[in-house]
């Protein structure tokens, strides 16, 4: 909500600087999303007075003016059509620098002499759009301070009152806050009714409530005689400087003590209410009306209406009708004041997509104590800006009272919460200080009663111990070590042995390990290509969150476009949670991905991209790290997952079972996650890593003999895999290939279509004597035997 500084000093007599005000308001928890002040180099601007106007000679849309300032006159071209002969304008003269940079200068439009420029708000830079230009009150004069006339020097700040505080929506709510952190009274409005003697309200209109559930409270005053009109200056610019459009004095009114008590107020002209009977009701099915924005609605039923003998009149809570709009002709008006519930409101402003200030305020919940203050408040305005006379007596259908809260406050728990003592004393004057009345108060507990304008967001000790911490501020809570339980499931470590090894290797291989919601989106399943027979949440949050992940693998895709968005140009991520089948099975799942440049960024180093095979050293690592490598084999056995890339990925099997999946995000997949850089997966399911066991640790001292180091090169063809080759080599070596080495794959020529030449480095060593020449020999040759005989290798 956007606040004027000038009119909020109405309600609070403060004099320190906005910035020590904005920073209070900070702390005690309203955000300041802008500040901006009212300034405007007046050098070059004039209050002048429009003499004369006529057609521009060669110009259908423009206008000639003559002008007179407190000195001499001018002669000025003008678009706009919103002036007549006699009114008061802001006169630019060259030289004067407007809003978003333009700079008036003498100029000839059209051939004709255009000495300055007529100023509307838009220019002036009050308003982000407006239609015509600025007309001055009559009463202003040539020789007025052109800065007190257009309300320079205030400073305009905008809050984000959050959805538990609709008391808020209100220069009195802020001013009861600031008053309770800076000590200061409020200065409370004074309203002075003076009734007819004659007149009573019973004998002009009747008002019945059908629906006291969707409308607790409705109260009404009868106002005849009013004159309507422009509304006098000041109230204008209270209004404009918050961002709303003067229409006339008597809505105007009804806006302005919408802005300071926060209750909204509705205008009706009583001559237009047919019978002159009021009727709070449910809309009839099919019903419709015709709002003051224009705009024609189909009611329902759950729809809360106003109306008279014969059609809705307004929707309550939310807009007028145009039925009975106060316009310039109307002479008596009832004005509204009333509590709607809030649902009702809610329910109705979003099915139907209509808005309003009102609404806001209503769908919130207002102070329904506060509806009478405002009425009254509104009825005195009225009668002195517009003048008539209030008629004796007023409605107020109020068939179930407020029921005041009251809360006891144990002093021991709030020490326990706050993690420091508060004396009684002190409980009582901070919450005093933001109206709450103390009933009973010792050195253990007390009970205070809850303020009606509070009654919305206030319903236990622990708010009370909320607004006491709020009110002293959050710094003075002593700061101490955090201690107690990681607020982390750990159920995963406690049921795997393995899950703390693996995430100490991963984060030792540059990985940092993530922690997402376990929810995710059907959008973002179907993006990976998964099935619908997923697990559903009865009452999600949203969409985004309907569904329980069976996979990690859309909140990793997420996580990483965010860190690249962020700027991130070398994402390693990992995440080892629980997956959810279609039936509420639970199962650990390991989930990875690397993303973007294999280095950080060094001055001497070109940065490279991450590949396939930076991606598969880290699952040799991991898999090297939990001693599975001698049982590991990375296969491609049942086909790529669809995310996966058809060529560019493996599985991982470890004594005969599928494990888990790594290679190259699919392209349809990374362009559907908006992901423009490569990204390399990984997923591996926990829980048949811990039931699989890894084979043994066993010792051995280190080798006494020396090692004989023999390269090999064969040609074989594209479709034997290195498996196969590898597995050759162990089998048939007697057991002294100590190492196996591939350093080297090539494919062109001269090789052949069809084939590629691996070249390998075998390590030949005994651990009980040193090897002859000749006994390594005959292995490399048994070897290189057996390479092409169940191979169908090629020695090179």
């Amino acid at each position: 909500m956007l606040f004027s500084a000038q009119w909020l000093k109405q309600y609070i007599a403060l004099r320190g600087s906005m910035s020590v005000i904005l920073d209070k308001l900070s702390h005690l928890g309203f955000e300041v999303e802008s500040v901006r002040k009212r300034e405007l180099n007046t050098q070059f601007l004039k209050v002048a007075q429009i003499l004369e106007s006529k057609k521009h000679p060669n110009a259908d849309r423009l206008s000639l003016c003559r002008v007179k300032t407190q000195d001499e006159e001018y002669r000025v071209v003008c678009g706009a059509k919103n002036y007549q002969e006699g009114d008061k304008v802001i006169l630019a003269l060259p030289g004067a620098e407007l809003a978003q940079g333009l700079k008036i200068k003498e100029s000839t439009i059209r051939g004709e002499a255009s000495q300055g420029m007529l100023c509307s708000q838009t220019e002036l830079g009050f308003l982000d759009s407006s239609e015509g230009i600025l007309i001055l009150p009559k009463e202003v004069s040539l020789t007025d301070d052109i800065r007190k006339i257009l309300g320079l020097g205030n400073t305009l700040f905008e809050l984000n009152i959050t959805p538990n505080r609709p008391d808020c929506l209100s220069f009195m709510g802020i001013a009861r806050e600031l008053s309770s952190a800076f000590g200061k009274k409020v200065l409370y409005p004074k309203t002075n009714i003076k009734e007819s003697k004659t007149e009573k309200i019973q004998k002009r209109i009747k008002i019945y409530v059908k629906a006291s559930k969707e409308c607790p409270r409705y109260m009404a005053r009868l106002i005849q005689g009013v004159k309507i009109g422009p509304s006098p200056t000041w109230l204008k610019e209270a209004l404009e400087s918050v961002g709303l459009r003067s229409i006339n004095n008597v809505v105007d009114v009804t806006n302005f003590v919408l802005m300071e008590w926060g209750q909204p107020l509705h205008a009706f002209d009583v001559d237009k209410i047919e019978g002159g009977v009021v009727v709070i009701r449910k809309a009839s099915s099919g019903e419709k009306m015709i709002t003051l924005d224009g705009g024609e609605y189909l009611l329902t039923p759950q729809d809360l209406v106003i109306s008279d003998l014969k059609k809705p009149i307004a929707l309550a809570g939310i807009m007028g009708g145009v039925t009975s709009e106060v316009s310039e002709t109307a002479v008596n008006i009832l004005l509204e004041s009333a509590y709607f519930n809030p649902t009702t409101i809610r329910k109705t402003s979003k099915r139907l997509g209509l808005s309003s200030e009102s609404s806001k305020r209503f769908e919130r919940g207002v102070d329904i104590e506060g509806v009478e203050k405002a009425l009254h408040r509104a009825a005195d305005l009225i009668t002195q800006i517009s003048g008539g006379s209030i008629a004796q007596g007023y409605s107020d259908i109020y068939p179930k009272k407020f029921l005041k809260k009251r809360i006891a406050l144990s002093l021991k728990r709030l020490e326990q919460y706050l993690g420091y003592k508060v004396s009684s004393k002190t409980v009582k004057e901070t919450l005093g200080k933001l109206g709450f009345s103390c009933i009973s108060l010792n050195q253990q507990r007390g009970i205070f009663q809850v303020p009606s304008f509070r009654y919305a967001d206030i319903s236990c000790d622990v708010d009370l111990i909320e607004e006491i911490a709020r009110s002293q501020g959050y710094n003075k809570i002593p700061a101490q070590e955090l201690s107690g339980q990681s607020f982390l499931d750990k159920s995963i470590e406690r049921k795997n042995a393995l899950a703390p090894k693996i995430k100490s290797l991963l984060v030792s291989s540059g990985l940092t390990e993530i922690v997402n919601l376990s929810f995710c989106s059907p959008q973002d399943l179907k993006k990976i290509g998964y099935a619908d027979d997923v697990l559903k949440i009865q009452n999600p949050l949203g969409e985004e969150n309907s569904i329980m992940r069976p996979s990690l693998v859309p909140s990793l895709l997420k996580t990483c476009l965010y860190n690249l968005h962020h700027g991130e140009e070398r994402v390693r991520l990992f995440e080892l949670r629980h997956t959810y089948d279609a039936k509420g099975k639970e199962t650990p799942w390991l989930g990875g991905l690397l993303c973007g440049t294999r280095l950080p960024t060094q001055w001497a180093i070109s940065p490279k991209e991450i590949d396939f095979y930076d991606l598969k050293a880290v699952m040799v690592l991991l898999l090297e790290g939990l001693h599975f490598d001698k049982e590991v084999q990375f296969l491609k056995k049942e086909g790529s997952r669809a995310y996966l890339h058809p060529v560019w990925f493996l599985e991982i099997w470890i004594k005969g079972c599928l494990v888990g999946y790594f290679g190259k995000l699919h392209p349809k997949t990374q362009e559907a996650f908006d992901i423009e850089k490569n990204v390399f997966i990984f997923e591996m399911n926990v829980d048949l890593l811990e039931h699989l066991k890894p084979q043994a640790i066993h010792c051995a001292s280190l080798p006494k003999f020396p090692s004989v180091k023999r390269d090999l090169s064969i040609l074989i063809s594209e479709e034997m895999s290195y498996e196969k080759v590898y597995e050759v080599i162990q089998k048939e070596s007697g057991g002294i290939v100590k190492g196996i080495s591939l350093f080297d794959v090539y494919r062109g020529e001269p090789i052949p279509k069809g084939y590629k030449s691996f070249a390998f480095s075998l390590v030949y060593q005994s651990l009980e004597r040193t090897l002859t020449d000749q006994e390594v020999n005959t292995a490399h040759d048994t070897v290189c035997k057996a390479l092409v005989k169940d191979c169908q290798a090629q020695i090179r």
